[in-house]
């Protein structure tokens, strides 16, 4: 079981990003951010309102996470 677990961390996973393979590449493979689904930075500001709580209409036209 640690041999597969090592496989696919160590082997697999650059393989899968760097063909991307399911659109790898557009987001790293280690972050702490938000993305959208084109792989950039997703701007939280313009779903929350002045009271930081979602707004759900902003969030449906800006998209998901």
């Amino acid at each position: 079981m640690f041999i597969g677990f090592i496989i696919v961390i160590w082997i697999a996973t650059p393989i899968i990003y760097y063909l991307n393979i399911w659109n790898s590449e557009t987001m790293p493979i280690i972050s702490n951010r938000l993305f959208d689904s084109n792989g950039y930075f997703y701007n939280t500001s313009k779903i929350l309102d002045k009271n930081l709580r979602l707004n759900e209409a902003a969030y449906k036209s800006y998209g998901n996470i």
